[in-house]
């Protein structure tokens, strides 16, 4: 039999079999068991125990969570309690190893590296119930870091509302950050993410320079100043489309400046343009109803070249106007019209507008004589291929020949490195290095693309790479052809201007070399002989006469040429060599 705890009764063991069956509650026990025998001889036992089911307490009493301190000999202090402690120990950050912590004691002697830590405390008791507590912290040993980002340093704006973006960095937590204004303090912000784009928005400033910079103090009260950048408002309120904006600008070389009104016009400058001091667009620039003028008086960094577009017009043959004159082809160069819409050329400013081209009597035919003729004047470029390059003289009219017809091109070379060009209905503005696409018939797929290689003189090199590839969604506009007779007056007029001599425009196809046999040849050179009248037998008087004129004559024109023009000559001969492709 046995009894236990109280001792209120015995209980039977039948069979002295063993206790089973208890439920014995939390905390100390004891059990005394009894046996006796036939004689009467009786003996017992007794056992103390303890039930113990509950975790130990442990709490983390120092640093709180989420604490930032610059202190990188932090103490960590904790509380454990339970009836029966076995055993403390902790780990931290990389959770790579446990470390014992004897008798239970504190976390010390540990130096923390600046940035985020965290640690976890075990304790267990002697009945294998164990707990553990966690705290997170931050040691600062920086500043905040910022890093401004709009305006840009040497930026603009055009109406006076101002977004600044700033981006700011630290270890710990930002407490608020300041705008400052032209050196006074402006606006606060409190509530700051880190590493992610901030905004302050100002509105209605008024036209001028401005400074600004961001100060801003972390949780720890650390401070720090961004650097200081400046910026422009310009007053340009009353244009619209895809004028640009100057917000992300260097004003010192605005390489894209597009002033549009889409009621009435739009002026592309097509050099790279100094507005560092302006101030004022909307009193100096007017784009109205077929009028566009810029007081170059007042704004003499637009005084540059520019493509001019008119909007919705009711002529049928404008000619372009300049301060109500008709002007001259020096100044303006006629690129497309179409759709009522003007496009053309301007090497400085004034007033522009347009009218009504008069229209002029014809003379009638004279009589007799033969006509012959119907075929066209150019020059034929037959054959495009990857890598091909043209050097394309800009007073004379091309035709090339792209899927299974001829478009007409030409050119007019705006400054160095930089020119206008016409394919077909296209209008392209190229600088060194540009790149533009075309889909020359409207079908939905780019069929070549077109590089401005370089400039030298009246002669551009272009290249041409024809390929097949879908338009992406923002496709190249199409404008009208520039006619031919207008473009031949503006090359003629060109052409008495720099007193260039003025060849004949012999129909040539220019293809790629190949060998050529005796077949080859009459087929190749018969159009050209006829066309000059020259008989074949005649060939070689004129080959023996030019190598006679050229042994007389080269000696004395030798003789007769500085050094220094010789050198000129050399390298205009290269310029034009025709074998340069």
């Amino acid at each position: 039999w046995y009894s236990n705890d109280t001792y209120s009764k015995n209980t039977t063991l039948a069979n002295c079999a063993n206790i089973t069956g208890l439920s014995m509650a939390e905390g100390m026990h004891n059990v005394t068991v009894w046996a006796n025998d036939s004689a009467g001889n009786t003996n017992s036992t007794i056992l103390f125990f303890t039930i113990d089911t509950t975790y130990p307490a442990i709490t983390i009493v120092n640093p709180a969570n989420d604490t930032v301190t610059s202190n990188t000999l932090l103490y960590i202090n904790y509380s454990a309690s339970d009836t029966n402690i076995a055993s403390c120990w902790y780990s931290n950050d990389t959770y790579s190893k446990n470390t014992t912590l004897a008798n239970c004691a504190n976390i010390t002697g540990l130096s923390w590296g600046e940035g985020f830590h965290n640690v976890t405390v075990y304790v267990n008791d002697s009945a294998g119930n164990s707990n553990y507590t966690k705290v997170w912290f931050t040691i600062d040993l920086s500043d905040p870091i910022i890093r401004l980002k709009l305006p840009v340093n040497g930026g603009g704006d055009h109406d006076g509302n101002v977004t600044f973006t700033y981006n700011v960095s630290d270890t710990g937590p930002i407490s608020n950050c300041t705008l400052i204004l032209n050196s006074a303090l402006n606006q606060t912000n409190t509530t700051i993410t880190k590493d992610a784009s901030q905004y302050i928005i100002l509105s209605n400033l008024k036209a001028g320079r401005y400074n600004w910079s961001v100060n801003c103090t972390d949780q720890l009260g650390r401070s720090n100043i961004s650097n200081i950048w400046n910026f422009r408002i310009i007053n340009a309120t009353k244009f619209d489309g895809v004028t640009t904006d100057l917000n992300s600008y260097n004003l010192s070389n605005v390489t894209t400046l597009i002033i549009e009104q889409l009621s009435h016009g739009k002026i592309n400058f097509t050099v790279p343009v100094d507005m560092s001091n302006v101030t004022e667009i909307d009193t100096y620039v007017n784009i109205s109803a077929n009028l566009i003028e810029v007081n170059s008086t007042a704004l003499s960094q637009l005084n540059v070249t520019a493509v001019l577009t008119l909007y919705n017009l009711s002529f049928t043959n404008p000619r372009i106007m300049r301060d109500n004159a008709v002007c001259s082809t020096g100044t303006c160069s006629k690129l497309a019209y179409s759709g009522g819409n003007l496009t053309f050329n301007v090497s400085h400013f004034s007033s522009y507008s347009a009218e009504e081209t008069p229209t002029a009597s014809t003379p009638a035919a004279a009589s007799g004589g033969g006509g012959g003729g119907g075929s066209s004047s150019g020059i034929y470029i037959t054959t495009l291929a990857n890598n091909l390059f043209i050097n394309f003289r800009q007073d004379r009219e091309y035709k090339i020949y792209i899927k299974n017809r001829y478009y007409d091109t030409r050119l007019l070379i705006q400054t160095q490195d930089h020119i206008v060009m016409q394919i077909g209905s296209y209008v392209l503005t190229l600088k060194k290095g540009d790149r533009q696409y075309l889909d020359v018939d409207n079908d939905g797929t780019y069929d070549l693309d077109v590089i401005l290689l370089e400039t030298s003189g009246n002669i551009a090199k272009v290249e041409f790479n024809p390929f097949k590839k879908k338009l992406e969604p923002e496709k190249l506009g199409k404008q009208d052809a520039v006619k031919n007779d207008e473009l031949k007056k503006q090359q003629d007029a060109k052409r008495q201007a720099n007193k260039q001599v003025n060849v004949s425009e012999t129909v040539l196809k220019i293809e790629y070399p190949k060998e050529m046999t005796k077949t080859d040849f009459t087929v190749f050179y018969k159009p050209i002989i006829s066309k000059l009248n020259i008989k074949l037998w005649q060939i070689p008087l004129f080959i023996l006469l030019a190598a006679l004129m050229f042994y007389i004559e080269h000696p004395r024109k030798k003789q007769a040429v500085k050094p220094k023009k010789k050198e000129e000559n050399k390298n205009n001969s290269n310029n034009l060599n025709p074998n340069n492709k």
